[in-house]
């Protein structure tokens, strides 16, 4: 009976050793000609022929996990491998800013973000979103903030926008705090948003609300917006879905003759919605698909002033479009009196 029990003994310690034994980092193979490294949230492999040729490349392990690859560029909208530098223009200097009690750190040469949410540490749920405008993954660590990059990337007046973008420190009762916001965007009317999303159940809503009452006017001198936003406000309209409906059809770049085709369609008549547009046909393709299309590109509108609550109407785009998609974005996010 001892000596079973010492062989027993020692059968549980070599499988206790063994499960100890570090597991080898491999790719794993997600589907035919597509590989990801063996860690989540890092460069995905669109073939193996890209794979080697990014593996022949010298590049440092940094490097080749913090730039993210591109997903879709068209003639439209540039791919910019680094979107945070943009902030620069229109901030104070050391000392001015040091004066008013607040400072912006921009992230470090090479990164495009103050900080990753990607990460096996994580105890809530984080994921990517595919951004169309930014031709790259976008990540976020609440589906609230996954819908506003959706809305701001139908918006036409919105030239970018950058996830995680800075690092704010602020003077509170003698002391230095570090806040990091969730987005920071441009629009084609220069003027800079920070945004700080926040879900209705989120315990830390009510100190967000105090840090924005106190660093808001600070940064508004610095030439940039800070809200709050709510996410009863984001998901109070039809904004989303919305939103949704055009990324799922419009992401393809539109023919050249899509255009054309599609004002002759409108010619016809008053704005046309989907149920509308069934049966009509441009370039062997639904018209919807078109339609999606050229409203991503700034080319139609979609009935900015009734997107927030009824469903898309495809209409000719007059000289105010600008100006109106981002009065719906604003009322999207419910901010528009808080400019």
């Amino acid at each position: 009976m001892e000596d079973h029990a010492k062989t027993q003994k020692g059968l549980r310690t070599s499988a206790g050793n063994k499960s100890r034994r570090p597991n080898k980092k491999r790719p794993v193979k997600q589907s035919k000609g597509s590989y990801i490294a063996g860690r989540a949230g890092v460069t995905a492999y669109q073939s193996v022929i890209d794979a080697e040729k990014h593996l022949a490349e010298k590049k440092s392990v940094d490097d080749f996990f913090v730039i993210p690859p591109t997903l879709f560029v068209d003639d439209t909208y540039q791919v910019m491998p680094d979107t945070v530098p943009w902030l620069h223009t229109g901030l104070l200097d050391a000392n001015d800013a040091t004066r008013l009690g607040i400072q912006i750190v921009l992230p470090e040469a090479g990164r495009i973000r103050a900080r990753d949410l990607i990460g096996r540490s994580r105890h809530i749920a984080t994921g990517v979103y595919p951004s169309w405008k930014m031709g790259r993954l976008m990540q976020w660590e609440s589906r609230v903030e996954a819908n506003v990059f959706r809305l701001l990337d139908i918006c036409p007046a919105i030239t970018r926008f950058a996830e995680q973008p800075l690092t704010i420190h602020y003077l509170r009762d003698g002391k230095w705090h570090i806040h990091i916001p969730d987005v920071a965007v441009e629009t084609c009317f220069g003027q800079r948003l920070i945004l700080e999303v926040k879900s209705t159940k989120d315990r830390k809503l009510h100190e967000a609300l105090e840090r924005a009452e106190l660093i808001a006017p600070a940064l508004k001198l610095m030439g940039c917006h800070y809200l709050v936003i709510h996410q009863q406000d984001v998901e109070a309209s039809r904004s989303v879905a919305n939103a949704n409906l055009l990324l799922k059809l419009g992401r393809k770049p539109p023919s050249a003759s899509s255009h054309q085709k599609f004002l002759d369609l409108l010619e016809l008549g008053s704005p046309l919605n989907r149920k509308e547009l069934l049966g009509k046909v441009i370039n062997d393709e639904h018209a919807i698909y078109p339609a999606a299309q050229l409203v991503l590109r700034g080319h139609l509108s979609p009935s900015w002033q009734t997107a927030n609550s009824a469903e898309i109407s495809f209409c000719k785009k007059n000289d105010d479009n600008l100006k109106e998609s981002l009065q719906w974005l604003l009322h999207a996010l419910g901010a528009i009196n808080r400019l």
